[in-house]
């Protein structure tokens, strides 16, 4: 059966899979590029798995690994064969083009409370994607999964609209572990506690507040200053009197 004179039949899987190509960073395209001639297999996944040929790419994992992947993929083995196979959770599928922003870590969350729901609070805006999954991963590497999650809901930190005076994800990230506990020092000095229900405006003034506590405490000490150059007293009817530590 012919094929009709007013169809073009491209042959060639990178024009086939141009537009999905473009979407990824510049830094992929060409090993992207090679992989497609190799075999249209790897052209299915620009789509259904970014993160697994992002991460050929970038040689994730050992070469024995990768070996195995290539192999699974040009069998035809199922997604998460492969994804094991380069130590990849499957939520990773969900990744877009846009999301792959460079190697992704060595370490990431597993299936679970955070995984579950990751790419579910992913923004809509695909040009964010990038910055927004590498700010969510280092919240976790550095904290856990309610703080990751709780930074993944906070469009401050990823699409340019933050808060004046937005602190760093590794400072908050640092407040909230203070927030959890008082039995050290760094968690006594905490008045307002971060919690996951708490707006990003109004975490970041929490955190202002802890960290001009943390500065005070350290030049100040425990015990307050021993020597105030002047002692305190009485002149022209006013009392002076020496602030000696935080609480004073």
């Amino acid at each position: 059966m012919g094929v009709p004179a007013n169809i073009i039949a491209h042959t060639d899987p990178v024009v086939h899979f141009a537009e999905p190509l473009r979407r990824y960073r510049r830094q992929y395209r060409r090993r992207l590029r090679k992989l497609v001639l190799c075999n249209p297999a790897y052209g299915d996944l620009l789509l259904s798995f970014p993160a697994v040929v992002v991460s050929l790419c970038d040689d994730r994992g050992t070469l024995a690994q990768r070996q195995a992947a290539h192999r699974l993929i040009r069998n035809g083995a199922p997604l998460r064969s492969i994804a094991d196979q380069l130590a990849l959770p499957f939520w990773t599928r969900k990744l877009t083009p846009e999301a792959m922003f460079g190697p992704l870590p060595e370490r990431l969350p597993e299936d679970g409370s955070l995984a579950a729901g990751l790419t579910g609070l992913m923004p809509m805006e695909r040009e964010t994607h990038a910055r927004w999954l590498a700010t969510v991963l280092e919240a976790w590497r550095l904290a856990d999964g309610s703080f990751a999650a709780w930074v993944a809901r906070q469009p401050g930190y990823y699409a340019g609209q933050g808060t004046r005076d937005l602190h760093p994800v590794q400072v908050m990230a640092l407040f909230a572990w203070a927030s959890r506990s008082s039995e050290h020092r760094a968690g006594e000095l905490v008045e307002r506690r971060w919690n996951d229900r708490m707006g990003l405006p109004a975490a970041c003034d929490a955190a202002s507040d802890w960290l001009d506590a943390v500065s005070e405490d350290v030049l100040l000490g425990n015990g307050g200053l021993v020597d105030c150059w002047l002692a305190g007293g009485r002149a022209a009817g006013y009392r002076f009197v020496p602030l000696r530590s935080r609480r004073d």
